[in-house]
């Protein structure tokens, strides 16, 4: 692992907060002005936070502003409608630090149709997990079960995120950013079976007590925090939204709490 893997945890808590901004390099989700709604939730202070590394360039002056949070280059992006294509590699490790990545993020999807797209995810994770040892930088991996081979409707059946986890450990990453089993249970059987820190994925902006109640429960069963993105950047406040998830994982606080903050 790299050296410096914990500057993506929260120096006090071990845990962290990321904001996932990283959805424009796949053209999923149209969104205003990227730097304006940046300026919203870097203030808040997250952990670290998910771009492309143009993107991060354009924002260096933020990240100087706060320097506690690490901007996470994504160097890699894949498209899963109406077929899945990827993960792709469209940025270079390299160009990521010279844009002022301090962590670097790369996604592995299990279940691919192609066995040989599957390798060479694999091949790829595992080359830029050394890439990141050999800089001395946090490499956090997304290891989701989005492959062909897997309906929608097991996504986040617990065997698989397992299988997810277990290969992105085994590729080299410090930090694993995954789905959400969908209780407290099955994700503490997941986590037993990782020995590096595992956050959560957000998915679609949801009803406000129903995604707070899923950190909590994440939270209760040894995750070590979240990576979110629409919930934040598609919130009416990105800068309370953040600060209400920092309640929930930094602090420990309830729902009611958390909600509370948010208004």
């Amino acid at each position: 692992m790299a050296a410096s893997k914990n500057s993506i945890l929260n120096s006090k808590t071990g845990k962290s907060v990321v904001v996932a901004f990283d959805h424009g390099i796949g053209g999923k989700i149209y969104s205003p002005n990227p730097r304006t709604l940046a300026e919203k939730f870097i203030a808040a202070q997250p952990d670290g936070v998910l771009m492309s590394p143009p993107l991060i360039n354009l924002c260096a002056d933020l990240f100087a502003k706060y320097p506690k949070v690490v901007p996470i280059a994504t160097l890699v992006t894949l498209v899963r409608k109406p077929v899945f294509a990827g993960p792709t590699q469209v940025f270079d490790f390299d160009f990521a630090i010279e844009m002022g990545a301090r962590a670097i993020k790369n996604i592995l999807v299990i279940g691919q149709a192609d066995g040989a797209s599957m390798l060479e995810n694999m091949k790829n994770t595992a080359y830029l997990a050394q890439r990141a040892r050999q800089k001395g930088i946090p490499f956090m991996v997304e290891a989701v079960a989005w492959g062909a081979q897997i309906p929608a409707d097991k996504e986040a059946a617990p065997e698989f995120i397992g299988q997810a986890c277990r290969m992105a450990l085994e590729c080299g990453a410090d930090v694993i950013k995954t789905t959400y089993t969908g209780d407290p249970k099955s994700f503490k059987e997941v986590l037993a079976n990782v020995p590096i820190p595992v956050i959560i994925l957000g998915g679609a902006a949801g009803e406000l007590a129903t995604v707070f109640q899923g950190v909590r429960d994440a939270m209760d069963a040894g995750a070590a925090g979240v990576a979110f993105g629409r919930n934040v950047f598609q919130s009416e406040n990105p800068t309370v939204m953040v600060n209400a998830l920092k309640e929930l994982v930094h602090n420990g606080s309830t729902v009611k709490e958390a909600i509370d903050k948010m208004k």
